[in-house]
C-alpha cells in the first residue's frame, strides 16, 4: 500500500488487457500506477528471457523510474459520468505527450549504423558536450523524460515515451545518415581517436605530428555499461616505468610493450597476449595492470566464456578482453579468439 507500481506489457496476446485490469485493481492501493511497454531488445520473449540475455534487475528498475506517470491513477479510476467535465490529467493524452517528446528531441542528431539490421542512435547535447546513445536504450528514455519534466513540470506517460522512442527510431533508421559507432578507439582521416571515458566526453586525437585533448570528436563513440575512464594523459614519461609494476622476465618486456602499442591501433590484426607462470607469480595482477592502461572496466578480468555467444557479447561491449585462470583452451574458444584478433565476425541473433 502506498508504493509506486509499474505493470509490464509484453507481446503476448491479451497482455495489455491483463495489465490494465491489474492497474485498475491497484487503484486506491498503490500511490501511482503506470504501464511499461516492451523492454528494449525484448522481442517476443518474457522478462526472464530478457534477464538471461544479459540485462539486470537494476536496469529494469531504472526504466520504471524513468516512466513514472502522474496521470495514471486517474486513468484507472472508476469511469466518470458523461456529465462530469474532464480533468486536466484526463485531457493530457499520451498521443499529445508523444508529439511533445518528439519535438523536445529536435536538437538530437539521429542516425543509424551500417548493415542490414541497423541500430538507431542519437547524439544529444548534455552539459556542454555531446553523447551518443542507442535510442532504444534506457539512458535515452531518461533523457527524454527529464526534458519533458523540465519543460512541463509533469511526468511523461510511459506509452507516450514508448511512442516517441518508436518514432525517433524510425526517423534515425530511414531518414538519418549512416555512421559507424566505436568503443574506445577509432580512426578518421588518418588520425586516431581515443575515448577517455570521462564525464565530459573528452578524447585524445593522435596524429603523426603529436596528440591533443579535445571534445566533440568527428567520430561516434558509445560507452557500454562498465566502461571506466582512462587517466588524463600528460606530456613526457617513459614506457620503461611500467616494468616495476608487472612481473615479467626482462627479456620478454619488449613483447609486452609491443602488445600495448598494437592494441592501440584502430585496425587489426591484433596479437593475443598470453601470460603463463606458476601460482602466485602475479599473472592476474599483470593482466589487470595492462588492461587498465588501455580499456579499464568494472569487470577487469573475466572468467572463461561459456560459449561463442558469450564471447561475442563481451567483444561487442569492450575494446580489450582479459580472461583469468584459464587452465586449458577449448578448440571453439581458440577459434573464436583468433576470429576476433583478425577481424572476423560472429553470427548471432542479438547482442
Amino acid at each position: 500500500r502506498g508504493r509506486r507500481v509499474s505493470v509490464l506489457v509484453d507481446d503476448r496476446p491479451g497482455s495489455r488487457a491483463l495489465a490494465e485490469d491489474a492497474a485498475r485493481r491497484l487503484y486506491g492501493i498503490a500511490s501511482r500506477v503506470s504501464l511499461m511497454g516492451g523492454l528494449p531488445g525484448q522481442g517476443s520473449g518474457t522478462v526472464a528471457d530478457w534477464l538471461r540475455a544479459g540485462h539486470t534487475p537494476r536496469e529494469l528498475l531504472e526504466m520504471a523510474e524513468c516512466v513514472e506517470d502522474a496521470t495514471e491513477p486517474e486513468r484507472y479510476a472508476p469511469k466518470a459520468r458523461a456529465s462530469e467535465p474532464s480533468t486536466p490529467a484526463q485531457a493530457n493524452r499520451p498521443n499529445s505527450q508523444a508529439s511533445r517528446l518528439v519535438e523536445l528531441a529536435r536538437d538530437a542528431e539521429l542516425f543509424h549504423t551500417p548493415g542490414n539490421d541497423p541500430t538507431p542512435y542519437a547524439t544529444i547535447p548534455i552539459g556542454g558536450h555531446h553523447e551518443t546513445l542507442p535510442i532504444n536504450g534506457s539512458t535515452f528514455r531518461c533523457w527524454l523524460a527529464e526534458r519533458y519534466y523540465r519543460e512541463t513540470r509533469g511526468a511523461a506517460n510511459n506509452q507516450a515515451l514508448q511512442d516517441a522512442v518508436n518514432i525517433l527510431s524510425a526517423r534515425a533508421r530511414f531518414e538519418g545518415p549512416e555512421h559507424e559507432v566505436y568503443i574506445r578507439l577509432a580512426e578518421h582521416n588518418g588520425a586516431i581517436y581515443l575515448d577517455l571515458g570521462d564525464p565530459t566526453w573528452e578524447f585524445v586525437e593522435i596524429t603523426r605530428d603529436g596528440w591533443r585533448i579535445a571534445s566533440n570528436p568527428p567520430v561516434k563513440f558509445r560507452r557500454p555499461r562498465g566502461l571506466r575512464p582512462l587517466p588524463r594523459p600528460v606530456q613526457g614519461g617513459d614506457v620503461r616505468e611500467l616494468d616495476r609494476f608487472i612481473n615479467v622476465e626482462p627479456s620478454e618486456l619488449v613483447l609486452v610493450r609491443a602488445w600495448l602499442v598494437a592494441a592501440l591501433r584502430p585496425r587489426g590484426p591484433y596479437p593475443i597476449l598470453v601470460l603463463t607462470g606458476e601460482q602466485g607469480s602475479a599473472k592476474s595482477t599483470t593482466a589487470r595492470v595492462l588492461r587498465s592502461l588501455l580499456d579499464p572496466n568494472e569487470a577487469g578480468l573475466r572468467a572463461e566464456p561459456r560459449d561463442s555467444r558469450d564471447l561475442a557479447i563481451a567483444a561487442n561491449n569492450a575494446w580489450v578482453l582479459a580472461y583469468d585462470n584459464m587452465s586449458r583452451l577449448q578448440p571453439w574458444l581458440s577459434d573464436g579468439l583468433c576470429r576476433l584478433s583478425t577481424g572476423g565476425g560472429f553470427g548471432t541473433r542479438a547482442l
